[in-house]
C-alpha cells in the first residue's frame, strides 16, 4: 500500500473516463497490470469512483432489463461487493469526498443524493439538471455542473450554499478540484472560435468565485486530471498532452503514440502513470488500452468501442476498469524495464570477472553487500578484447553479455537466467575501431538496453538497442572523451532514475556524467580522486 498523508490524499482528484467498455477484452499474459479479479455487478455500469483514503470503490449501475430501469450504487472493498444501495431517480454520475467518505450521486430529476456509509442520508434539490460532480475534500464542498443552467452549484452540509453563474455562452461539463488551493477546474463548452470550429475552455472557480482567466480557444479538451504531486492540471487536446501550471500552459505534442486517435483516460499521480486508449486504426475497429510512464509504454489489451470508466485505487494499488456489467481489477505494479536483477536472475546484483587464462567467473551478490560462492561460467574468454554487460539486450528478461573479439566482431551471449548462456549471436562488425565499450543500461529512455562506444578520435557514440538483440541508428553523444583513460556504465549512479557514466581522467580523477534519460547529459560531477591506481574500472 502506498503511504501518504490525508491532506495529500484529499488533493488527488478522481478522474473518470468516457471511453471504455466493449464486448471483448483480450489481455496478454505478460501485461504489467495483471488481472487479479473480475467482479460481476449485475447491470450496465454508468460511472465509477474511488475513495482515495479508504480504497472503497463505488460503482453506479443501471438495470435496463427492468421496466422502468432501476439504478443502484454498488460498494466494493478490495475485490468484494459489500453493499448495494438503491438510487431513486435516473442516476447520472458520482463524486466522492475522500476526507469524510461522503458520496454524491447526481440524478436527472434535479436532485443530488448524499450517501454516508450504506444509506442515502440527504437529498439536495438543485435549480437545473445536475451532471458531473467533484468534491474539495478539505472544505467538503461538492461542485455540481448544471449544463442546461450554465452554472455550477456548490453544496455544503447537504444544502446548496451558492450557485456560480458562468460567463455567457459557457456550458459546464467535467470538473476536477485542487483541494490544496480550493480551486475547481471546470471544462466548459465555450462556443465557436474564429476558425468556425467549436472549442472548449477551462473555467477556474477559486473559493467559490469564478476567475477571469482566459485560455483562448482549446478544441476537443477531454479527461481533466489534477496532479497534486506536481500541482498541475492535465488534459488531452487534439492529440497533445497539455499541462497547466503556475498560470502557464505547456503542450507536449506527440506524447501519445498515434496521437491523432488517442484519448487520455486517467492519471495516477503517485506513480506518474497515464492510461489512455489508442485507436487500432485501419479496418480494425476498437481501441488498445495503454499505460505510459517515464517515456515507457505498455499495452494492457484491446477492446471495442463502447461506454465505460476507469479509475485508480491508490490504497490497494489497483486499477479498476469497467467492462459492460463487470469490473476488472488489475494490479498496478509496473514492471522493471531492466533485466531481472543479477546474472542468475535471483534479484541480486552479480559481477562477472575474467582471469588471466581466460576463465570467466560469476561472483553472485547476496543482496547484503557480500558474496555467494563464485562459479565458473566460461572458458577461452581471453580471445575477447572487450567485455561489457548492458543488461537485457535481447528482450527476454535476462541479463546478457556483449563481447568483442580481436577481429572486431561483436557477439551477444544471451544469459539464460541461471548464470549460464544461450547460443552466442553475432550482432556487429568493425567494432575494433572503438577504443572503449560500456553498457550503461537504458541510456535514451526508450526502455531498451544501449551501448556507449568511444572511437579512436575520442568521439562518444550511443548505439541504441532495439530490445530484440539489434540496433537502432547510432547517435553521437560527445567528443573529447579520449581525455579519459577509463569508462564504465554503472547504471543509475545518482538515484534520479536515469543511466549514468563514470569516467576516469589521466590525473586519476573520477567523474560522474549523469544521463538525462533522453540520450544526453546533465553537468558532470567529480566523485573521486586517486583512481589511477585502478585498472580496469567495472
Amino acid at each position: 500500500m502506498r503511504r501518504k498523508s490525508l491532506l495529500r490524499a484529499c488533493a488527488l482528484s478522481v478522474l473518470t473516463a468516457f471511453l471504455l467498455g466493449s464486448s471483448n477484452i483480450a489481455f496478454a499474459a505478460d501485461v504489467p497490470y495483471p488481472v487479479s479479479a473480475t467482479i460481476e455487478v449485475g447491470g450496465e455500469i454508468l460511472d465509477m469512483a474511488v475513495d482515495e483514503t479508504s480504497g472503497t470503490a463505488y460503482i453506479l449501475k443501471a438495470q435496463s432489463q427492468q421496466i422502468p430501469t432501476t439504478y443502484s450504487l454498488v460498494v466494493i472493498n478490495g475485490t468484494t461487493v459489500t453493499a448495494t444501495i438503491p438510487i431513486n431517480g435516473t442516476a447520472r454520475l458520482i463524486g466522492v469526498d475522500s476526507g469524510d467518505h461522503t458520496v454524491y450521486v447526481t440524478t436527472s430529476e434535479h436532485k443530488v443524493l448524499v450517501i454516508k456509509g450504506t444509506s442515502v442520508t440527504n437529498t439536495v434539490s438543485v435549480d437545473w439538471g445536475p451532471g458531473n460532480v467533484a468534491v474539495d475534500s478539505s472544505t467538503h464542498t461538492a461542485y455540481v455542473s448544471q449544463i442546461d443552467g450554465a452554472s455550477v452549484a456548490l453544496i455544503n452540509d447537504a444544502s446548496v450554499t451558492s450557485t456560480v453563474r458562468l460567463p455567457f455562452g459557457q456550458f459546464p461539463s467535467e470538473i476536477v478540484v485542487d483541494s490544496m488551493t480550493h480551486t475547481a477546474f471546470v471544462r466548459v463548452e465555450a462556443g465557436t472560435g474564429s476558425s468556425g470550429v467549436a472549442y472548449n475552455a477551462i473555467q477556474h472557480i477559486v473559493n467559490g468565485i469564478p476567475t477571469k482567466d482566459s485560455w483562448g480557444e482549446l478544441p476537443t479538451i477531454s479527461s481533466l486530471a489534477f496532479d497534486a504531486v506536481e500541482n498541475r492540471l492535465l488534459f488531452w487536446n487534439m492529440g497533445d498532452l497539455v499541462e497547466y501550471k503556475d498560470g502557464k500552459i505547456t503542450q507536449f505534442p506527440d506524447f501519445f503514440p498515434n496521437s491523432d486517435r488517442a484519448r487520455m483516460l486517467t492519471y495516477d499521480a503517485e506513480t506518474r502513470t497515464f492510461f489512455f486508449a489508442k485507436s487500432l486504426g485501419g479496418s480494425v475497429s476498437g481501441y488498445e488500452l495503454i499505460a505510459a510512464r517515464d517515456g515507457r509504454f505498455q499495452s494492457l489489451g484491446s477492446f471495442n468501442i463502447g461506454h465505460g470508466r476507469m479509475v485508480v485505487d491508490p490504497v490497494h494499488d489497483k486499477v479498476l476498469l469497467e467492462h459492460l456489467d463487470k469490473v476488472i481489477v488489475m494490479d498496478s505494479s509496473w514492471p522493471d524495464p531492466k533485466a531481472r536483477q543479477g546474472q542468475d536472475a535471483d534479484g541480486f546484483a552479480d559481477i562477472l570477472a575474467r582471469d588471466r587464462v581466460g576463465n570467466l567467473w560469476m561472483y553472485p551478490g547476496n543482496g547484503t553487500g557480500d558474496w555467494l560462492p563464485q562459479r565458473q561460467v566460461g572458458t577461452g574468454w581471453n580471445v575477447m578484447s572487450e567485455l561489457t554487460v548492458p543488461g537485457d539486450f535481447n528482450g527476454d528478461g535476462f541479463s546478457d553479455l556483449l563481447a568483442r573479439d580481436t577481429s572486431g566482431y561483436l557477439w551477444m551471449y544471451p544469459g539464460n537466467g541461471k548464470g549460464g548462456w544461450l547460443p552466442q549471436v553475432r550482432v556487429g562488425a568493425g567494432w575494433n575501431a572503438m577504443s572503449d565499450l560500456t553498457g550503461p543500461g537504458d541510456f535514451n529512455g526508450d526502455g531498451f538496453a544501449d551501448v556507449l562506444a568511444r572511437d579512436t578520435a575520442g568521439i562518444l557514440w550511443m548505439y541504441p538497442g532495439n530490445g530484440k538483440g539489434g540496433w537502432l541508428p547510432q547517435v553521437r553523444v560527445g567528443s573529447g572523451w579520449n581525455a579519459m583513460s577509463e569508462l564504465t556504465g554503472p547504471g543509475d549512479f545518482n538515484g534520479d532514475g536515469f543511466a549514468d557514466v563514470l569516467a576516469r581522467d589521466t590525473a586519476g580523477i573520477l567523474w560522474m556524467y549523469p544521463g538525462n534519460g533522453k540520450g544526453g547529459w546533465l553537468p558532470q560531477v567529480r566523485v573521486g580522486s586517486g583512481w589511477n591506481g585502478m585498472s580496469p574500472i567495472l
